[in-house]
């Protein structure tokens, strides 16, 4: 399941968070009015954004991404986030 929040103004979908040496990243995929808005967070700042046409490229791009953490040592904090 993927959790929805609100960030600001914009209702997002946080799809991962990532933990390593006390560290945090979350990617949260936001609905905007021209597509979709991929965000990466880290330790609550915000790292990097893109915008996408359609879901399907957002959820590749935070897909992708994630697999890089991984990669790095970073480890998947909760089983809801995707596989």
């Amino acid at each position: 399941m993927i959790e929805q929040v609100t960030v600001g103004k914009t209702r997002a979908w946080l799809l991962w968070r990532l933990k390593r040496e006390g560290r945090d990243v979350q990617c949260l995929v936001g609905l905007m009015p021209r597509g979709f808005q991929t965000r990466f967070v880290h330790d609550g700042r915000l790292l990097s954004e893109y915008m996408f046409d359609n879901w399907a490229s957002a959820w590749a791009c935070a897909r992708q991404r994630r697999l890089e953490l991984e990669t790095d040592g970073w480890i998947v904090e909760s089983q809801r986030s995707i596989h």
